[in-house]
């Protein structure tokens, strides 16, 4: 593949120093290449950190080559002109076969509030928005320069001259502006394709709607002439909104400086206005104006107050830049405002970046908020954000650059596998090897039948049977893919032992008959998963402590005993030690050997156990400093609530599998709304129950109410339980600590959760 490097591999490539200024003074930084490819036969995009002292960057590009027969690129303009979208929506809604957008960045600034482009746009002649220019140098835009594709298809960065002149008796007048908002001492051309047809203009200024006898082309174009006579005039003072004749224009004055000059234009006299542009320009296949320039003839020449505010700012930046070939074009974000991902750059870094890269000139986009990159990825024809915006979303932006590819659909070329499940292979365990993507030789991804890749291995370390690979022998060797014309080798380890194999819970203690699931973690030493089939692993017990099946399952046995349970893999083997309490009668409902009338929570347990909530231990022991798990709260919330078990929906924890002893009741809770999940997708049901989790679910499972007048000291509003631990005091289900803590990060006891249930049950 053409200068391509695996985005896997990619990820730490390589460390190259650069020069980059940061400020006012030159330093040496250090750059990482995260990711880099081939997006089209004539697009290249790269991923890079920028790091220096305490300051990061986060840089994308695309280069783009013109000279590339299937590579060309678009302007995108909305439709209305003030409607607005994402970048990648704008890119992929402009997408199709045999034209893919590969590849876009936000284009110039436009108004937040009308929506409505600022500067000049253009496409095939066509002058879409006439825009402004700024007369300060502290504003992005202070000059008309603009970004284009001439009609010859070389790419252009410089000014414009772009005018509207008014001739009225063999005098000529350049306007202020086009089809835009009139301002004080202005006169602007508006023609039928503005806002509905309308000026909208206020009524301190006078109009002149003109009548043409031939048809007026819409929108106008560089070079048409306009010519009418006056038929109407809307006075000083007069509210009408002006409707714009079909077949004419409008001429609208403010101030002195044009109402002087053309008082005496009268029904009946004949006018005529040019639109023009520099020759270099005319004809081509679009403009879009934006600023400042960042970089002129290959050096730093920025068109803007480099000391300004907005010129200062550390920020969020967009640029186009193209080289001395006019062939060769850049798009370029830094991302900004996030320490320690990225900060972003002021605009004197961001062009010494860009002459860095090799510009010859380079010309600023919109910037901060609005910047946004999109990029098709292998295996896709969607394009997808690159960058990481600043509000944490793509912005809803205007007009968009767009990289463009017409390459045909090819032959299988490039494809991409990978194990399903990465890490080191056990001898005798089996991996998926699944196939990401096929390509054709222009980056085009392909539809293909996973079932006809012909794979192989090499060194003997297994085999494949479809796509399932059986380890057999330790080492290391190279699984290959091939489907058609496209092939991919992938390194795969086996190993006979595993370096780190343990056993989950790591010691027991149980009752006479209790049952526990456990379950084995296999880890290399890099703290990396290894592969292997819990079929593989041979259970066995020491000492008279039970029996173990199998799959994992233990089953204390009836007399007091201590021993180890032991796993074996390979080569690697695990123990636990496990102590087995005799078993005893069964105490009769409700009576306890370690809760009598004198303990605090006595009236509670009792009541819990006599309404079958809550049972104790076959030794008659009902244990109540001991911590609860989340578990054994889902059983409580379930008796106490009857939640139905027989028909449940798997909720899909992770660690909780169908056969799980208590796989239906954490799944009624679940389905109910009462208790959910951890990170990784886990419920944790051996996990210790904490004072906050346990008021989240009681105000779940009991939808209570209302908060108390005075808060906890160590229970603030941002904690996240603030207000389920505030409802379990309001409804006195807790007066807290004498302290006036919560104590919300405390494990809670089975005396401390019966004595809450109690309350809520009983209030």
């Amino acid at each position: 593949m053409r200068n391509k490097i695996s985005m896997i591999a990619a990820l730490m490539l390589f460390v190259q120093l650069m020069g980059f200024g940061l400020g006012d003074y030159q330093v040496e930084a250090a750059t990482l290449v995260n990711k880099q490819f081939n997006v089209s036969p004539g697009v290249d995009y790269k991923n890079i950190t920028i790091t220096n002292s305490d300051l990061k960057q986060a840089v994308n590009t695309l280069e783009v080559n013109l000279g590339d027969s299937y590579t060309s690129l678009e302007v995108g303009i909305p439709e209305p002109i003030h409607k607005t979208a994402t970048t990648t929506s704008a890119a992929n809604a402009n997408s199709f076969e045999g034209h893919r957008v590969v590849g876009a960045i936000n284009g110039s600034f436009f108004d937040m509030t009308t929506r409505m482009p600022l500067y000049l746009l253009s496409k095939n002649n066509q002058i879409v928005n006439g825009g402004i220019i700024s007369q300060e140098k502290d504003k992005y835009v202070s000059e008309p320069i603009a970004f284009g594709i001439l009609s010859n298809g070389n790419a252009e960065i410089d000014h414009y001259n772009f005018k509207t002149a008014l001739t009225y008796k063999d005098q000529t007048f350049t306007l202020s502006g086009l089809n835009r908002m009139r301002d004080s001492n202005e006169a602007i051309l508006y023609t039928s394709s503005h806002e509905n047809g309308y000026t909208n203009t206020n009524s301190y200024g006078m109009e002149y709607i003109i009548t043409s006898d031939s048809t007026i082309r819409q929108p106008l174009q560089f070079g048409d002439v306009l010519s009418g006579k006056v038929t109407a005039i809307r006075k000083y003072g007069d509210k009408t909104n002006t409707l714009i004749p079909k077949n004419g224009f409008v001429l609208s004055l403010n101030g002195s400086k044009w109402l002087d000059p053309l008082q005496g234009m009268a029904i009946g006299d004949s006018v005529q206005i040019k639109v023009s542009i520099d020759s270099k320009w005319q004809n081509s296949k679009y403009m879009m104006a934006s600023g400042p320039m960042l970089v002129k003839d290959g050096k730093v020449s920025m068109t803007m107050d480099p000391n300004s505010s907005r010129a200062k700012e550390r920020t969020s930046r967009t640029a186009v830049a193209i080289d001395k070939t006019k062939k060769k074009v850049f798009f370029v974000t830094v991302d900004g405002r996030q320490p320690g991902y990225s900060n972003g750059m002021n605009l004197t870094e961001f062009a010494q970046y860009l002459v860095s890269i090799g510009a010859d000139r380079a010309l600023n986009l919109d910037g901060g908020g609005s910047t946004a990159m999109g990029i098709r990825n292998y295996g896709s024809n969607q394009v997808v954000l690159a960058n990481r915006p600043s509000d944490g979303r793509e912005r809803y932006i205007s007009s968009t650059l767009q990289a463009i590819s017409t390459a045909p659909i090819g032959q299988p070329a490039f494809m991409r596998i990978t194990q399903k499940t990465a890490g080191k292979v056990l001898v005798g365990s089996s991996v998926d090897i699944t196939a990401n993507y096929v390509l054709d030789q222009y980056y085009n991804p392909l539809s293909f039948d996973p079932a006809n890749i012909a794979f192989s291995v090499s060194n003997r370390i297994g085999t494949m049977n479809g796509n399932q690979f059986t380890a057999n022998e330790a080492g290391q060797g190279t699984v290959t893919g091939k489907y058609g014309n496209a092939s991919r080798g992938l390194t795969v380890t086996v190993v006979d032992s595993i370096d780190k194999f343990s056993i989950s819970p790591s010691s027991l203690k149980l009752s006479a008959g209790q049952t526990k699931a456990l379950s084995t973690t296999g880890l290399d030493n890099a703290g990396k998963p290894v592969i292997y089939n819990q079929s593989q692993v041979k259970w066995s017990v020491s000492g008279d402590i039970g029996t173990i099946t199998q799959d994992g399952k233990f089953t204390a046995g009836k007399t007091t005993a201590k021993g180890k349970i032991i796993a074996a893999a390979g080569k690697s083997t695990a123990s636990i030690p496990v102590e087995i309490a005799g078993s005893a009668p069964a105490p009769a409902p409700g009576e306890f050997t370690d809760v009598n009338s004198e303990y605090w929570a006595y009236k509670e347990i009792m009541y819990l156990s006599k309404n079958s909530i809550i049972s104790g231990y076959p030794s008659g022991e009902f244990k109540p400093g001991d911590k609860l798990t989340r578990a054994h709260a889902a059983i409580l919330l379930q008796r106490a609530l009857k939640l139905e078990t027989s028909n449940v929906t798997n909720p899909g924890f992770s660690d909780v599998p169908t056969d799980h002893r208590y796989y239906s009741i954490i799944a009624a809770v679940q389905n109910a709304g009462i208790m959910g999940g951890k990170e990784g997708n886990r419920f944790d049901p051996e996990g210790n129950l904490t004072r906050a989790q346990m008021a989240a679910i009681l105000q779940n499972a009991y939808h209570l109410q209302g908060m108390p007048e005075k808060d906890f000291a160590d229970v603030k509003p941002t904690y996240w339980a603030y207000k389920a631990i505030g409802s379990l005091a309001y409804n006195e289900i807790t007066t807290g600590y004498p302290d006036n803590t919560f104590r919300p990060g405390n494990t809670v006891t089975r005396a401390q959760y019966s004595a809450f249930l109690y309350r809520i049950i009983n209030q």
